[in-house]
């Protein structure tokens, strides 16, 4: 039986979800990096096409540091107004969080693109999906991956603690 992706639907039909599958290198509990990259299936829909892709894109770290970010934005006190992660095929950007819901942008680049919008290269900002929905759809959302980072935690002495000069931009 398939597992459920948690997932964000826009008023727009736009989606996003996010599920944890496993550690990329299961057996490595003792390297740095090594040891902490997940794998992760995003289900999306832009413009009324859907895709879903696996890849190891996410560090236990960043999972948290997400996490934190979306649980922040559902209760109107968000960190930054954007995220990203070392690996650049993800990143998260508030639009609007005024009169009741939230609107982000989540952009979608390498692995993570569909087969029928291939990337030259990271960077490109021309395929996201724009999230409007509530607070409630938010907090459940970031509650889904609050479990997915208890069962995956960060291994090799690692924690949220980390340096995060990629990750977080403009400061509220």
């Amino acid at each position: 039986m398939p597992v459920e992706v948690p997932c964000l639907i826009g008023a727009n039909g736009d989606e996003f979800g996010l599920r944890v599958v496993g550690y990329q290198f299961p057996g490595s509990a003792a390297a740095e990096y090594d040891s902490n990259w997940l794998t992760v299936e995003v289900v999306a829909r832009v413009g009324g096409r859907s895709w879903t892709v696996r890849d190891p894109c996410l560090l236990t770290w960043e999972l948290a540091w997400l996490h934190e970010w979306i649980m922040g934005v559902a209760v109107g006190r968000p960190s930054h107004v954007e995220v990203s992660f070392l690996e650049p095929n993800l990143r998260l950007e508030l639009r609007d969080g005024l009169g009741g819901s939230t609107v982000f942008r989540v952009y979608f680049e390498l692995e993570l693109r569909p087969p029928w919008a291939p990337a030259d290269g990271a960077g490109m900002d021309d395929l996201y999906a724009t999230i409007e929905c509530s607070a409630q759809a938010l907090h459940d959302f970031a509650e889904a991956l609050g479990l997915q980072r208890k069962e995956y935690p960060s291994r090799a002495g690692v924690g949220t603690s980390r340096d995060r000069p990629y990750f977080l931009r403009g400061g509220r």
